[in-house]
């Protein structure tokens, strides 16, 4: 009993990246354009409190899924890769800093949102400032999971740990994370995370099946 409650706990290694793209896209998409100047940033925050807030709330949860997703990576990596396990702990280091970086671009939106019912006019430049602070941090944060992706291409390519499609794909899919700043390479981010989490999930689930027929030969 044991160790079926452990396989089926096991499996929400993987649907954590598939959880973590849905949850930032819909966050993403709630953040919606809130304009250019203070005055229209104002207005839409104004109008649309009850929305940022949600958004916020979808991004801080994509964190804990990303977190918990950038563990099951490291957990598979450090099974392969010979000490001292370098690119695992690079990989995973990336990781928890995009995490961070995606919470703390997101929460402009919650605090814009907050107050804009309260706002005067001479707030405009300020809320300028601080709404335009959400992309570059989010973004940054993204790219620094080129890492991630770079250290999950290379374990995987010398050790086989994961399908050797998937470290190729990683390797390529590096260098376009790191520039999410252009906006395109977002969406390679959230299809390399929710890839990955379904390549984890197939893993787990051929180990699974290995181990239950393992069992059942040593019962017999």
């Amino acid at each position: 009993m044991d160790t079926t409650a452990a396989m089926r706990g096991n499996r929400w290694w993987g649907v954590s990246g598939v959880v973590f793209a849905v949850l930032f896209l819909i966050g993403f998409a709630l953040l919606g354009d809130s304009g250019e100047t203070g005055e229209e940033i104002i207005a839409f925050y104004d109008d649309n409190r009850v929305r940022s807030i949600i958004a916020f709330l979808c991004f801080a949860a994509s964190a804990l899924a990303y977190i918990w997703f950038t563990a099951a990576v490291r957990n598979v990596l450090a099974l392969a890769e010979p000490e001292p396990r370098g690119l695992t702990a690079l990989g995973y280091g990336a990781g928890l800093v995009t995490a961070t970086l995606i919470v703390v671009g997101a929460a402009p939106a919650a605090a814009l949102g907050d107050t804009a019912n309260d706002a005067g006019a001479n707030a405009a430049d300020a809320y300028a400032l601080v709404s335009s602070m959400t992309y570059p941090l989010i973004t940054i944060g993204i790219g620094m999971s080129s890492l991630l992706a770079l250290a999950v291409g290379l374990v995987t390519l010398r050790t086989g740990v994961l399908p050797r499609w998937f470290g190729w794909a990683s390797l390529v899919a590096a260098p376009l994370i790191l520039v999410a700043v252009l906006f395109l390479p977002i969406f390679v981010f959230l299809l390399w995370v929710a890839t990955a989490g379904v390549v984890l999930l197939m893993r787990e689930d051929a180990t699974n099946e290995g181990a239950m027929e393992r069992a059942s030969r040593a019962e017999a």
